[in-house]
């Protein structure tokens, strides 16, 4: 769901170079650094199911047609999906302020505070996990492991060699504070139509990895790079490349430059998916014994 979305987005923001923008877009997406999410479920179900339902609700509320309102349908299955889902029709809220829909604003905040009683009357936080004051008592760690969480994608915990986890955690953080900064700058600049879905899609997976830093700290700064977070990052990647790429003026020397590394980047892509595949056996050999001795939460 979530490529063909991107998919379509590539084929009409650069209908030139869109088969070439797309295959680079399938290595990202469709990468097995994301392994565990093959095969545990209750992953696939919430990590990825909530960003699909998330993206498809962007999509559906930045559209001026009756299909406006079938996002209400997708944001419920993102707050059923995950909890950082009730951070949907916050962005519903301000996406309709942003265009001055006021009666549809007033939708959303109503749909909004209801999900939100729904989904936390009775609400018990796990003891394991962390909390707000833990950021505040580290904000270097927790700054660390936010930016890593965003970088995700060119890292794995590893216990074997700490000089190899050292690389990966640098690796994954500058990554993460240079898509944080790109989306950043963008944010504040004209985008065009296709865009404006990405922008707020991109905040959603910026904000999800500021709340996912606050309750995992405590597991130390390996825990952000664990594959199940792998969905996130790929995303984030990609969204941030079709940002950049559906720039209202054609002639935009970042898009053009970006058009001429496409090829680059798809093979930049497939070396990632053929390295990462050793990986989703090692997930599935570590993964069958940890699932058996699982306690009850």
């Amino acid at each position: 769901g979530i490529f063909l979305i991107f998919a379509r987005f590539t084929h009409r923001i650069v209908p030139q170079n869109a088969l070439l923008a797309v295959g680079g877009l399938a290595t990202l997406v469709f990468n097995f650094g994301s392994a565990p999410g093959t095969i545990w479920p209750m992953a696939t179900l919430s990590n990825q199911g909530v960003v699909l339902c998330a993206l498809a609700s962007f999509y559906l509320m930045t559209r001026r047609d009756h299909w406006h309102w079938a996002a209400l349908l997708t944001a419920s299955l993102a707050i059923l999906s995950q909890g950082n889902g009730l951070a949907v029709p916050l962005f519903g809220i301000l996406i309709c302020a942003f265009n001055k829909r006021w009666p549809q604003m007033l939708v959303w905040a109503v749909f909004c505070v209801g999900w939100s009683f729904v989904y936390l009357n009775g609400y018990h936080s796990p003891q394991h996990h962390g909390s707000l004051l833990d950021a505040i008592q580290t904000p270097f760690h927790y700054l660390l492991f936010f930016f890593c969480f965003l970088g995700s994608a060119f890292g794995y915990p590893t216990d074997f060699s700490p000089a190899l986890q050292v690389v990966f955690v640098c690796t994954s953080a500058l990554v993460g504070m240079a898509l944080a900064s790109a989306n950043l700058y963008r944010a504040f600049k004209p985008v065009g139509h296709y865009a404006k879905p990405l922008i707020w899609f991109n905040a959603f997976i910026i904000l999800s990895a500021l709340a996912t830093a606050g309750s995992r700290l405590m597991f130390g700064i390996e825990q952000a790079l664990v594959p199940r977070y792998h969905i996130n990052s790929f995303l984030l990647i990609s969204s941030t490349i079709l940002l950049y790429l559906d720039h209202p003026d054609k002639n935009n020397i970042i898009r053009q430059r970006l058009i001429q590394v496409l090829p680059f980047l798809t093979i930049a892509g497939v070396i990632l998916v053929l390295l990462t595949i050793p990986v989703l056996f090692v997930a599935r050999d570590a993964m069958v014994p940890h699932l058996i001795n699982m306690p009850d939460l």
